[in-house]
């Protein structure tokens, strides 16, 4: 019996041809056709054509996704992963073609696809499963991302085309924020309040973004033997440097010079004096044009030529400069040879900084970018932010240790654990966010992927005899640390395009070891047998099924909301149906819908229409259990159609769900009140009596939840939770039910000399009917008349 082979990466890998075909040498992207013998002359052009489909369909995902707003909205992620499945189906419809096995590439692709199994885990203990489904697609999508790439990056020629593409992607949304500035394009949000944003429409992400590409751009320059490549690498460095300065991202600036010090220290010895002189002239080229830029940028009205002008001459000025790292390279290729290259450059570095001193910071930056800049301190309100959102983070993490809270967990809990009233969708933490999400199991797979690329990455910088193939890796390295350090301390990966950088160069980092034969082989049955990669195929196919449904359920849900918006109740109702029909976990499509019909059947006293929207909001407030929102909406429905318990229960939900907004104390104290006037007027004073205990006792509770906070919360928040007049005011109310009239007027008089005038009123109202209970007619009167005339709606609380 014949020995089987043992499978290993090697250089002679065909494209997308794992297991026993990629032990054979192929030629082309074809694939091994010629030696199966079965393929035939057809199915090897079939698989050419798909092959090159695949191929420039992956590189327009790394292009095309950061000007659709950084795929940060569902709309545009469900899109991008229709894409992502059509282009995993097709290739291995190619592999069928080729009858090639096998699916797992080496540890990167299966610590990925690991996190992925663990937000679908967490799906079964999410407290919203409809995020977490988005969240399972989104990574998915990165999975299936990284795992084309590691297929087609097979030579160091891919390996290339890849890291220019990532280049050229972020050079194009530099050109988009400028372009904006200066008045060139129209891009909503790409430019606002003097900070570049680009597509991204967030300063800090766009900022992460440059300084990644940023640090490609130097390891391209420094590694291509093409000496026209070097001044359009170092110009484009240089650009982006620019632009990286004007989003005025302070976390950002703090993280890319230990990025580039990495940069440094992983290129080959050989290489870094090339490398330096390259992040030099990048930078050189930036400062020099930054305070004119700056200048043109804050000009009104006019400076979009100049914009354009200083660009230029930014990216020229390091074009320029980065020339001279030919005859620093020459001066150290010999062993006696190296001391006068550092020389050489020791002296240059000086020229540059005694530049620097002389023009001084103050005129190399503009005023209110350097200002900026020295606010740069974990007591800034922002930083500390941060810090209170990962401890909050933290907490939760505590509560919910092994599986999570499943995808978007941190949106749907974190006001439950917060010491002041913010707002804020994403922790700000990615590496956190994780955490909370997919639980331990989950971040162990994180850090796996993390872990696995670095080993890779390490390996190649260690193991290999290449130069050029170490000093793109130095780079793939340095940029995915500076992505993934800058994630620290905001949500960049929360925006599906940088998600998407960041995933291929973790690939890349796995393709480099293949290439350089620094990886030991897979041992795993699985990667030569077929099924692995029929079962994926089969998964795609039905997950692109489902993708299509939810988005098509997206676009009728935001039909409908902007029928609602206008007002047509008719068109929204037909928009709302057919999307609970297409995307039935959504509960926001149902809400609307229920308050659409509700709307309806009140028109035309339709008691059938009311109980499905009584039905429907019910059913959609369920799926999101912990969305205060939609608790007090079904509280306010209910409510008005006599289920008073259930409304009284949904109210409360809501204080619990959101314990440091003081609104929600005011409509759960109203609500007491009301219930409590029901409840008298059925003759259930027993019930009455317990609301109004209730109702008599939200003060203290208040007072209790600021005793139990840290004092340094307890004046923040949006307002700072306290115990508000409006709720001062439904507490005397409270009294005036209860038949404690004195203690009643001693807690309304003060009031009723608000300056606020609708708070005026309301207490007015209620003083008006204890001065009636107390014998003072003629008072109740008058207060009770100029209680209406500043507010009629108030007349409703008089039946």
């Amino acid at each position: 019996m014949a020995k089987k082979k043992k499978l290993s990466w090697n250089k002679a890998a065909a494209p997308g041809a794992s297991g026993e075909e990629a032990a054979t040498p192929q030629a082309g992207p074809a694939g091994p056709a010629k030696r199966t013998g079965g393929t035939g002359t057809t199915g090897a052009g079939a698989a050419a054509a798909i092959y090159w489909l695949v191929y420039a369909g992956v590189l327009g995902l790394l292009v095309v996704p950061p000007f659709f707003r950084g795929l940060f909205f569902p709309r545009e992620q469900l899109i991008a992963l229709l894409v992502t499945l059509g282009l995993f189906i097709l290739w291995w419809v190619r592999r069928f073609l080729l009858r090639a096995g096998g699916f797992f590439n080496g540890p990167v692709d299966l610590a990925a696809l690991a996190l992925v199994a663990a937000y679908g885990l967490s799906f079964f203990v999410a407290v919203n499963p409809r995020a977490a489904i988005g969240e399972l697609l989104k990574n998915l999508n990165y999975f299936l991302l990284l795992w084309l790439a590691l297929e087609l990056v097979r030579e160091k020629r891919d390996l290339g085309i890849f890291l220019r593409v990532l280049v050229l992607a972020g050079v194009a949304t530099a050109v988009l924020g400028v372009g904006v500035a200066a008045g060139t394009f129209a891009y909503k949000g790409a430019f606002e309040g003097g900070r570049l944003s680009s597509s991204f429409q967030y300063p800090n992400t766009f900022a992460s973004y440059l300084a990644t590409l940023t640090l490609l751009a130097v390891a391209l320059a420094a590694e291509t033997p093409r000496l026209w490549e070097k001044p359009l690498f170092s110009g484009a460095a240089g650009f982006m440097l620019l632009t990286f300065l004007f989003t005025q991202s302070r976390g950002a600036l703090l993280i890319l010079p230990p990025a580039a010090l990495a940069l440094l220290i992983a290129a080959p010895r050989g290489t870094r004096p090339a490398v330096f002189w390259h992040l030099l002239a990048a930078g050189a080229g930036a400062l020099a044009c930054a305070g004119p830029f700056g200048t043109a940028l804050a000009a009104k009205g006019g400076g979009g030529a100049l914009l354009w002008q200083w660009s230029a001459l930014a990216a020229g000025l390091a074009a320029a400069l980065s020339l001279l790292a030919l005859p620093l390279a020459r001066l150290s290729a010999g062993p006696y040879r190296r001391a006068a290259a550092v020389a050489l450059a020791g002296v240059l570095v000086a020229v540059l900084a005694v530049a620097v001193v002389k023009v001084g910071p103050a005129k190399l930056l503009p005023a209110n970018l350097l200002a900026r800049f020295k606010t740069i301190s974990l007591s800034t309100h922002g930083a500390a932010e941060r810090i209170w959102w990962t401890r909050d983070a933290f907490r939760m993490v505590q509560d919910r240790p092994i599986l999570g809270a499943g995808g978007g967990g941190w949106d749907a809990l974190y006001h439950q654990y917060q010491y002041y009233l913010y707002w804020s969708n994403q922790v700000h933490n990615h590496w956190l966010q994780t955490w909370v999400e997919v639980g331990t199991v989950g971040f162990l797979a994180f850090l796996a992927l993390w872990g696995a690329a670095l080993y890779c990455a390490l390996r190649v910088l260690v193991l290999s005899r290449d130069t050029g193939l170490r000093l793109l890796t130095a780079g793939i390295l340095a940029a995915a640390l500076n992505l993934g350090a800058h994630s620290f301390i905001d949500f960049n990966l929360s925006l599906s395009a940088v998600s998407f950088t960041l995933w291929t160069l973790l690939a890349l980092a796995q393709a480099a070891a293949q290439q350089g034969d620094c990886l030991p082989a897979l041992s795993f049955a699985c990667t030569r047998a077929a099924w692995p990669g029929a079962v994926a195929a089969l998964l795609a196919a039905l997950t692109m099924a489902g993708a299509g449904s939810l988005l098509v359920g997206f676009n009728y849900g935001q039909q409908g909301a902007k029928f609602l918006e206008y007002n047509n109740i008719p068109f929204a109702v037909q928009r709302f149906e057919q999307a609970v029909k297409y995307d039935p976990l959504t509960a926001s499509y149902k809400i609307d819908l229920a308050q659409c019909l509700e709307k309806t059947g009140q028109k035309k006293k339709d008691e059938k229409l009311i109980r499905r929207a009584l039905d429907l909001v019910r059913r959609g407030q369920q799926q999101e259990p912990t969305n205060a929102t939609f608790a007090a909406i079904r509280a306010a429905m209910v409510f008005r159609h006599g289920f008073v318990d259930e409304g009284l229960t949904y109210a409360e939900r809501v204080v619990e769900l959101m314990p440091r907004r003081a609104a929600d104390y005011e409509s759960l104290a109203q609500a007491y009140v009301e219930a409590a006037r029901y409840y008298q007027q059925k003759g259930e004073t027993a019930r009455a009596d317990e609301l109004l205990a209730k109702l008599d006792a939200l003060p203290s509770r208040i007072e209790k939840l600021l005793a139990a906070t840290p004092e340094r919360y307890r004046s923040l928040g949006e307002p700072p939770l306290a115990v508000t007049p409006r709720l001062n005011i439904y507490v005397g109310a409270g009294k005036y039910l209860a038949g404690r009239y004195d203690e009643a007027q001693a807690q309304l008089a003060p009031l009723a000399e608000s300056k606020d005038k609708n708070l005026q009123a309301e207490a007015r109202l209620w003083l008006g009917l204890t001065a009636a209970k107390q014998g003072d007619r003629a008072g109740a009167q008058k207060l009770i008349q100029e209680a209406l005339q500043a507010w009629p709606d108030l007349a409703a609380q008089l039946q």
